[in-house]
């Protein structure tokens, strides 16, 4: 399964570990164009294909490797990979991950497909939709406290730390999915409604909904917003489509007002995650169809950049430090990166 469609498929208790240490990871620093950042390459050792989805601020990565299946892989900062599948699972995608280390995902279990939260421990507790038997379910994100978000079923839910599942959907919609859950518990995702036509929402914390489209985009099954992250303060980030088949960022504020925005010379561009501090990460396609990755300031000062050495740069994951992490290719092989600032680095004890 190659990268971009193992990407295609993110955007929808005991077990065996094999523990592994990376081989000595690549160094590379880049001052070019003011990006003023070093690079840590890694690799899942044994594959080809190793595609990062979420970081944390302790620097713990998490996300989708391949030998002959999707299998899900967890990177801590010393450069420790444990890969692993949940019990009874053939394909499994590790897909967020928050600072105690507790993450959420989803995998295949015959032919249906189960969510599941692996504590920092290492145990596996599997997400029931309600129902027998069990309908699928996915989970797309985990906030600080360990809620996590996902969907059901044609329905979005919150599951507590505690536990307890709930099911919600936005007013007026046939199916809900949430992506995206905050630590004060506001839940992003989106909505159908009854012509099948694609919409965003926020749900806020007290259970109240905000419905939002892009202005100036008449929203339809493809040109509609897909809101992928939500920080801490409530701003979301994410990416839709214009009718043109062209993909651009967005920004919503916590007021609700939605900006849009492309990386100069880009001919797609693709937002996936902002900090507490209003930082944006993504990717972005330029006129020779070349991947690269991009940053985002809160003043729409954008910074793009290339892992060194190689063909092709994806950025998906940011953290509050402002670490980024993503994929890159170099020849035929997909490998994960870190993008530190030097800043970052020059003040670490």
């Amino acid at each position: 399964m190659s990268s971009p469609a193992i990407r295609k498929c993110l955007i929808a208790a005991g077990c065996t570990l094999s523990l592994v240490r990376c081989a000595a990871p690549a160094f590379a620093q880049d001052t070019a164009h003011g990006n003023r950042a070093f690079y840590i390459s890694f690799q899942v050792p044994g594959n080809f294909y190793t595609v990062p989805t979420s970081i944390n601020t302790f620097l713990n990565v998490v996300g989708v490797y391949v030998l002959n299946e999707p299998t899900g892989f967890a990177r801590d900062a010393q450069g420790t990979f444990t890969s692993i599948n949940p019990p009874m699972c053939s394909r499994t995608y590790f897909l967020s991950i928050n600072d105690q280390g507790a993450i959420a995902g989803w995998c295949q279990s015959g032919a249906t497909f189960q969510s599941f939260l692996r504590s920092p421990q290492g145990t596996f507790t599997l997400i029931n939709c309600p129902g027998t038997p069990h309908p699928a379910t996915y989970a797309y994100g985990i906030n600080a406290e360990g809620a996590i978000t996902g969907l059901c079923s044609g329905h979005a839910y919150v599951r507590s730390p505690q536990g307890t599942l709930t099911l919600f959907d936005a007013p007026g919609s046939t199916a809900t999915a949430g992506y995206t859950i905050n630590a004060a518990g506001a839940i992003a995702g989106v909505y159908y409604d009854v012509n099948d036509v694609q919409h965003g929402f926020v749900r806020h914390s007290n259970g109240t909904f905000s419905l939002f489209d892009i202005p100036g985009v008449i929203p339809s099954l493809i040109f509609s917003p897909l809101p992928f992250h939500i920080n801490a303060a409530g701003e979301i980030t994410g990416t839709y489509q214009d009718s043109s088949n062209v993909n651009h960022g967005f920004v919503r504020s916590t007021q609700g007002m939605i900006t849009s925005f492309d990386v100069p010379g880009s001919t797609q561009t693709y937002a996936f995650s902002i900090n507490a501090a209003g930082l944006i990460t993504g990717w972005y396609l330029d006129s020779s169809n070349v991947n690269h990755g991009f940053l985002r300031s809160t003043q729409g000062m954008i910074t793009s950049f290339d892992v060194p050495g190689s063909t092709g740069t994806e950025a998906v994951s940011i953290d509050d430090l402002g670490v980024i992490t993503g994929s890159y290719i170099n020849g035929s092989t997909s490998l994960g990166f870190l993008r530190v600032p030097l800043l970052l680095a020059q003040h670490k004890p």
